[in-house]
């Protein structure tokens, strides 16, 4: 799918493309560990309506 040394991050948008592609809808909700703990991911979830539980870092 994408290098082991490609931040998840930067990847993320694609990611829940395929996701919606692939169920056919968008998620209810994404789970995340700190890693995905940075705004743009908040932002990108909320635009399309997604919850998100990801652990926030101290």
């Amino acid at each position: 799918m994408y290098p082991a040394d490609q931040n998840e991050t930067t990847v993320y948008p694609d990611l829940i493309e395929r996701v919606i592609r692939s169920a056919g809808r968008r998620p209810i909700a994404v789970t995340g560990d700190r890693g995905y703990d940075i705004t743009d991911i908040y932002r990108f979830n909320n635009q399309l309506g997604i919850g998100s539980a990801i652990h926030k870092r101290p």
